[in-house]
């Protein structure tokens, strides 16, 4: 200890400088979220708000159905490409990336188009919200930004400080435009168009961004003799749609308990779920920087043959995590009516609903590197299946659990789920690590 020097640690520490850059710009973001959130219900009230969440759920719910989120692929194949000095197929899987990206999200906009008469007699919506549906779909030609190819190339170059930075300026931009609410006073349709602007604009950065970085990786003329074999693109396409399953899988089905919420409970309570949502993601705050961060590095580790040290990597970050997060549990539900009052007027009603939430919240956060070792290791088709399964199973026991027991059988349902899902991972992984020689998490 007498040897080791804070400011040199702090300067050559790449892993330990990228997390403190996301934590600090996603905690931030997330501050400002929930004030914008506390805000919104305010001026709008908990049932307009629903109406507002509803409307962003399904274009979400749209634009994510047929997503790829091809971060992930962006990360494990470029990074890999790099590493063998192959900038061309570097390229090639780029321009790969965002012609998926953009092909996704124009036939998103105009399936969510076709589908939306039958969504609004199904969930029993007024024809007011099929028109704020119809403007904000225009959504889905811009988000693919926001979670595909953009994000995985500025993940991968490590700009973490330029995600953060856009992240907070969209925020703080919601925060501004929340004041101009109170001072003139429009109606929703005004507050939905200034929400899908705003987005837009967000996006947009991102993507310029990452055509600024994709730049600077460009191969030269001698470079430029790479070789793109047609069973690399195959691979990288075939990786890019089976994790983009499994990603979108995930996605879809909370877009899809907001919707049920709000046909089998109320808009009201859509409201709820959103704020339990976002407290939750105090935890996630947490963990999910980190998780950024470390999944290039752990992609990199596996590649080069050190799958031990990844193991014992993420062991050790996830009991670091409970541990946190067990201390955060406590502390919300100690001082759960201070920060509750800020969003709802009666927050006795809500506590064990609460309780059942964060508890939920903390179980993800805590398993949250696991499920990045278990991409970094590529077994994207088990994940897939076991998703896909899973979330069907789920979905045909929304319904009933809505409508008898609330939103606290519903959040105890997805528990259960996340319970059942990294079960059946962890003994996939064992037995698959066994098998080439050592165990999981060796010491």
């Amino acid at each position: 200890m007498l040897g080791f020097n804070i400011k040199k640690f702090i300067k050559e520490n790449k892993l330990f400088n990228n997390f403190t850059t996301q934590f600090i710009g996603q905690n931030l973001s997330a501050v400002l979220q929930l004030i914008n959130l506390s805000l919104l219900i305010s001026y709008l009230g908990a049932e307009k708000n629903g109406v507002l969440i509803s409307v962003q759920v399904y274009c979400y719910l749209m634009s994510d159905l047929l997503s790829v989120q091809s971060a992930s692929s962006i990360i494990a194949y470029v990074s890999e490409s790099l590493k063998d000095k192959n900038k061309v197929l570097a390229i090639t899987y780029i321009k790969i990336g965002f012609l998926l990206d953009i092909l996704l999200g124009a036939v998103a906009a105009i399936i969510g188009y076709l589908l939306l008469d039958l969504s609004v007699k199904y969930f029993n919506w007024s024809k007011e919200i099929s028109g704020y549906i119809s403007v904000y779909l225009f959504v889905c030609f811009f988000r693919f930004m926001y979670t595909g190819t953009a994000l995985g190339i500025l993940r991968l170059r490590e700009k973490y400080f330029q995600i953060s930075i856009v992240k907070n300026i969209y925020q703080l931009l919601r925060l501004v435009s929340i004041g101009f609410y109170f001072y003139s006073t429009p109606g929703i349709y005004t507050v939905i168009l200034i929400e899908l602007i705003l987005e837009c604009a967000r996006d947009l950065l991102f993507l310029l961004f990452a055509i600024m970085e994709t730049n600077k990786i460009l191969p030269s003329i001698e470079e430029n003799r790479g070789v793109v074999k047609p069973e690399q693109v195959k691979s990288f396409i075939k990786f890019n749609l089976a994790n983009g399953i499994s990603l979108t899988a995930d996605v879809i089905l909370g877009h899809l308990s907001s919707l049920y919420i709000s046909k089998f409970v109320g808009f009201d309570s859509v409201t709820i779920f959103r704020v339990l949502e976002r407290i939750g993601g105090v935890f996630l705050r947490f963990t999910a920087p980190l998780s950024e961060v470390l999944y290039p590095e752990i992609c990199v580790l596996i590649s080069e043959g050190k799958g031990k040290i990844a193991n014992n990597i993420v062991k050790k970050l996830s009991l670091g995590i409970f541990s946190s997060t067990s201390i955060v549990l406590i502390l919300l539900g100690v001082f759960y009516e201070n920060w509750m009052t800020f969003f709802v007027t009666n927050p006795q009603d809500f506590y064990i609903l609460t309780v059942y939430a964060l508890i939920f919240a903390g179980f993800n956060a805590s398993v949250s590197a696991f499920h990045q070792l278990f991409m970094a290791y590529r077994f994207v088709k088990v994940n897939s299946y076991l998703t896909v399964i899973l979330n069907i199973i789920y979905l045909c026991l929304l319904s009933k659990v809505l409508s008898s027991y609330g939103l606290e059988g519903m959040v105890l349902l997805q528990l259960s789920q996340s319970i059942i899902m990294i079960a059946f991972k962890y003994l996939y992984f064992s037995i698959k690590l066994k098998k080439s020689g050592y165990s999981v998490f060796v010491n």
